[in-house]
């Protein structure tokens, strides 16, 4: 038996054996799921999940004004982030929530360069429903089966406009970085922007990926077959970096994200080492 091998049976048979102990399985079950998110980089605070070292590279990556869309902007908590990383920059923030976006009003109402809007962003033009839990929550989600957030909830109506017509109604031609945090809706949001993304005029997007998606049965491979369809290369956001790659069946993993990252192939460079 081979050296290699002679450990794997080891391990396992110590695994196997820990298992059996009542008063210790369970918190080993835990701490070994927290060890796999830290192995992995998986976390939603800014410092640890790669958002700031992004910003700070698409800072570098372009000259001139950046033109950013903060898609589920919820308190504008990333888009201060931006503003404060980005030297000269326009912002366009969607909140669904109209008590939420009253307080985005307050927050950022001041700040010209900022476009602050009550509204969806989907792939088609309507009034539509979503779950609102409370002023300021980000579960808040379109997706009407979702239910991971376990609390009451209201339904309440906003107006859904798909990405490519704003851009058209508001005159712009090209997005720098696309972020969006939607709860679920993300690759719903992109299929409204399916024009821009054809003619290549939109340079970043991080998305967001997570157990929502199953609402709406949508996987990580069917990301990575929308973007490459399109000339976009994709991977996991890493505080290190960028880790662009093929699909593999375990990026399916609800929990190999919490953000992606898709782009144009002239940036990998920029963003696969920050």
């Amino acid at each position: 038996m081979r050296i290699a091998e002679f450990k794997g049976k080891l391990l396992d048979k110590i695994l196997w054996f820990l298992s059996c102990l009542r008063f210790v399985n369970h918190k080993l079950f835990i701490a070994a799921g927290r060890y796999i998110d830290i192995y992995r980089g998986f976390s939603y605070e800014f410092e640890e999940n790669g958002e700031l070292q992004l910003l700070k590279a698409c800072r570098n990556g372009f000259e001139g004004k950046i033109l950013f869309f903060d898609v589920g902007a919820n308190v504008g908590n990333w888009s201060a982030k931006a503003i404060t990383d980005f030297r000269d920059y326009e912002g366009h923030l969607f909140e669904i929530s109209e008590k939420t976006y009253e307080n985005l009003r307050h927050r950022f109402g001041e700040n010209s360069s900022l476009n602050l809007n009550n509204i969806a962003l989907m792939n088609r033009n309507e009034e539509t429903s979503y779950k609102d839990y409370g002023e300021n929550h980000g579960g808040n989600t379109l997706l009407s089966g979702a239910d991971y957030h376990k609390r009451d909830f209201s339904w309440c109506s906003v107006q859904a406009l798909k990405g490519e017509d704003y851009c058209r109604d508001h005159s712009i031609l090209r997005i720098n970085l696309l972020k969006i945090d939607t709860e679920g809706s993300d690759f719903f949001v992109l299929g409204g922007f399916a024009d821009l993304l054809s003619k290549k005029v939109v340079d970043i997007i991080q998305f967001e990926y997570g157990y929502t998606h199953a609402d709406v049965h949508t996987l990580m491979r069917d990301f990575f077959i929308f973007f490459e369809g399109y000339g976009y290369v994709v991977g996991p956001l890493r505080k290190n970096g960028v880790q662009f790659k093929k699909f593999s069946y375990s990026d399916n993993d609800f929990k190999s994200g919490p953000n992606y990252v898709a782009c144009l192939p002239k940036y990998c460079t920029i963003l696969g080492q920050f």
